[in-house]
């Protein structure tokens, strides 16, 4: 919807450039969206319809020619490692980081006994926007990662509400981390 003249109503915007998707996480910065990850139907070694992991990204820039409203994407970085189902939207400070934390990745994607599931990966990593670099930033030992969770700015700070921590496990806990 054009902001600007919304009597002209809903403009379809172009799709993305890579494949149909589910628990995608999605971000904004400087008017520019973006899509990470998520997971589409693959097969696996017998042919049987199996999760395949992506580790794909893009930005939708908005563009205006002769006064329409419009969009580009454009092909990011690959991801270091699939973050389905990550917090949504992905936090992103000042500077035009974006933070990844937890999020299902090829590690954990078949292990549905939580049982026999070690957790969600407890790194942190981040995507420069303004460079398109993806860098390791560290690994979190005080509270487990998570998946399906909201995250929310609020008075300055990012927090991640709830989340599942193993399949099936949901905390109740909420984690936060300046945004600066």
């Amino acid at each position: 919807l054009d902001l600007e003249h919304p009597g002209n109503g809903w403009i379809q915007m172009p799709s993305w450039p890579g494949v149909a998707r589910n628990q995608p996480v999605a971000g904004s910065y400087r008017n520019q969206f973006y899509l990470f990850s998520g997971e589409s139907v693959g097969k696996d070694h017998e042919g049987n319809p199996s999760r395949l992991m992506l580790q794909d990204a893009y930005r939708l820039t908005m563009t205006r020619k002769n006064g329409q409203l419009g969009g580009e994407w454009e092909t990011l970085p690959t991801l270091p490692k699939a973050v389905s189902a990550s917090a949504n939207p992905v936090p992103v400070n000042s500077k035009g980081e974006f933070v990844f934390w937890g999020g299902v990745d090829a590690s954990v994607a078949f292990l549905k006994d939580p049982a026999n599931n070690p957790g969600l990966d407890r790194k942190l990593f981040i995507y420069a926007s303004q460079s398109g670099i993806w860098s390791f930033a560290g690994t979190t030992t005080d509270f487990p990662s998570r998946v399906t969770l909201p995250a929310v700015l609020w008075k300055g700070d990012w927090l991640y509400i709830s989340g599942e921590v193993k399949p099936g496990i949901r905390t109740n806990s909420i984690v936060g981390f300046k945004n600066n």
